[in-house]
């Protein structure tokens, strides 16, 4: 079996949330509340990627590192500030001492254990990323230094510098794919899985 980080990217400024999305919760008698059972984002992200994983870490920004340190897991501040999912990345690419690191946004609260166990099945030697979407990831360490030119470079597009690398792409179920940008997408996500 391979070693694995696993890492959750908590550092955006949350302004289409409205506030730190990282940290919201809910236990109200949704498909959601259900499966958060009262923890934060944060917490069912790192609880889901707990049981694949030799080490978990988290990434933020400076602004939020502070929030999330009675998580019990190590705090990544990106190396490189305000240029969106990459600094994290690259922040956590250098952190970690695994050659594989899956990486999962604080806002997709319908990803499971199983999906990602999935991805991991997908690993070959001739690739060096597994992507759903963009998020998850499941990427080799040593895919640092192309990240590091992109940012050089000023291209911080997560699908640019996806497509410099061997990358595999793959299909998550509909609702697992969904990030939660906006607290109305929240309960719009409510409504359809309702249905």
């Amino acid at each position: 079996m391979v070693r694995l980080t696993g890492a959750v990217l908590a550092g955006g400024h949350s302004s289409r949330f409205g506030s730190n999305k990282a940290l919201y919760t809910t236990a109200d008698d949704t498909s959601l509340g259900r499966q958060l059972h009262g923890r934060t984002f944060l917490q069912h992200a790192l609880d889901t990627l707990r049981p694949l994983c030799d080490e978990l870490l988290i990434s933020a920004s400076k602004a939020n590192a502070t929030a999330y340190g009675h998580e019990g897991v190590r705090v990544v501040v990106d190396e490189v500030a305000d240029c969106g999912p990459l600094g994290g990345l690259a922040s956590l690419l250098s952190e970690t001492m695994t050659p594989w690191l899956l990486l999962l946004t604080c806002d997709m609260p319908f990803v499971t254990t199983a999906s990602l166990q999935s991805m991991l099945e997908e690993i070959r030697e001739d690739v060096d990323a597994i992507s759903a979407h963009q998020f998850p990831l499941l990427i080799r360490r040593d895919t640092l230094y192309i990240l590091r030119d992109c940012l050089k470079q000023g291209d911080y597009r997560v699908r640019s510098f996806l497509s410099k690398i061997r990358t595999r792409y793959v299909d998550l179920p509909e609702q697992e794919s969904m990030n939660i940008n906006q607290l109305n997408s929240y309960y719009t996500t409510q409504d359809n899985t309702k249905n």
